[in-house]
């Protein structure tokens, strides 16, 4: 297997072999963004169709759809698959599902910004669920989360700043929920 990834606005935090095994000779991940993967072994291995081959992690430096921050780049290595006794070519290709309108999340803010003591998460969630609201330190270490379940309509977490302690001046802050991630920057005064 061989592919190419341009990645904007994204750190590399990652990349796990859970199906294949990876290792650092089989990545590449540039400063300018370029991730380059080719996996090979000698040995046959079976794989079903919903298989995670492998994850990456990364770290964006803004919010938005992860589908306008990665492409395949078939003009810097043709993503293909070898299968088969003759190894024969077959087509990689990146699919995302949308999330839905309603799996969006209103109103993710963060009060006060700059904080120094503690601050207010506050979102609006138009279907109950699952949400995990993350804090990363800018290398793309979690340093603290939460993870509720919430009814649908607004919604607010305190988090104090000795929570944060273990992270810098800027802190990344994310939340995930039905497929939707929002991102917002905090800064600690200290």
């Amino acid at each position: 297997m061989q592919l190419a990834l341009n990645c904007r606005d994204l750190t590399l935090i990652s990349l796990d072999g859970v199906a294949i095994s990876i290792t650092d000779d089989n990545v590449s991940f540039t400063n300018d963004g370029l991730l380059r993967l080719s996996w090979n072994q000698d040995k046959e291995l079976m794989v079903s169709k919903n298989d995670i081959l492998f994850r990456l992690t990364f770290n964006p430096g803004s919010g938005g759809m992860l589908s306008q921050k990665i492409s395949l780049a078939p003009e810097i290595l043709e993503p293909e698959l070898y299968l088969g006794g003759p190894l024969m070519a077959h087509e990689l290709r990146i699919d995302f599902v949308a999330p839905t309108m309603e799996a969006t999340i209103n109103s993710f803010r963060i009060d006060p910004n700059p904080l120094r003591n503690e601050a207010v998460i506050r979102f609006n969630l138009p279907k109950g669920g699952d949400v995990d609201i993350q804090f990363y330190d800018l290398s793309g270490k979690l340093i603290y989360s939460i993870q509720k379940q919430y009814e649908a309509g607004a919604h607010s977490e305190l988090i104090k700043a000795e929570d944060l302690s273990a992270g810098g001046k800027v802190i990344c802050c994310r939340l995930v929920s039905h497929g939707y991630v929002g991102m917002q920057k905090l800064v600690l005064l200290r």
